[in-house]
């Protein structure tokens, strides 16, 4: 066996066991930044280069397209049951034809504005592609991302939240991935802004074979 520590002080004792002549050797390779690494914890910070503050009006208006949108179709199949657009000399099957699909197409567009919309003002930020979203007390919206800085050994990457691997939900929704290393170096994410590292299963769902 030999001991020997390294030039940043680490302990890289190798224990090498077995026989000569037979099959069986072992190697047992300690290195203790590497083990300790699992036991570091990071903490997800705002990243002030993408902060911005968005006027709640914005997506209350978009909001209210929608909504708009969705009662002139209700008014048309209302009118249409009470027999309202034949009497006007319409065409019925036209007028829902044309509207429906207006809507369904507005629905589309405000969908990420009325979500923003919907947010409390709970002094919680909430995650959706890419960047968390906080609604202030003003009435505006907070926009930013959150980051950490990787702490595996020679690594400079920024870890970024990322939607987690399907094999790994409902356990994890969210984790931390490397921007160097990406699923090499991957961390927990917690409610209260803490990571751990961790290795996770980015192996795709299987497919369901008829």
């Amino acid at each position: 066996m030999s001991n020997d520590n390294d030039d940043n002080g680490k302990n890289n004792s190798v224990d090498i066991s077995g026989t000569v002549t037979g099959s069986n050797i072992s190697i047992n390779q300690n290195q203790d930044g590497n083990q300790a690494i699992s036991d570091t914890e990071i903490e997800y910070k705002i990243d002030e280069n993408t902060y911005r503050e968005v006027s709640g009006e914005t997506y209350k208006k978009s909001a209210n397209v929608f909504y708009i949108s969705l009662g002139l179709l209700a008014l048309g199949v209302l009118a249409d049951f009470a027999g309202i657009l034949a009497y006007l000399g319409f065409n019925q099957p036209v007028v829902l034809l044309v509207l429906a699909p207006i809507c369904w197409l507005i629905a589309k567009i405000t969908e990420d504005d009325r979500w923003v919309n919907g947010l409390s003002q709970d002094n919680k930020s909430y995650y959706r592609e890419g960047s968390w979203y906080e609604k202030l007390p003003n009435g505006n919206v907070a926009i930013y991302d959150k980051r950490a800085k990787c702490v595996y050994p020679r690594c400079e990457g920024t870890i970024n939240i990322v939607p987690a691997p399907p094999r790994e939900r409902p356990n994890h929704s969210l984790i931390g991935k490397c921007s160097l290393c990406g699923v090499q170096h991957t961390y927990t994410v917690d409610y209260n802004g803490i990571g751990y590292p961790q290795k996770f299963d980015w192996r795709p769902q299987p497919q369901n074979i008829r």
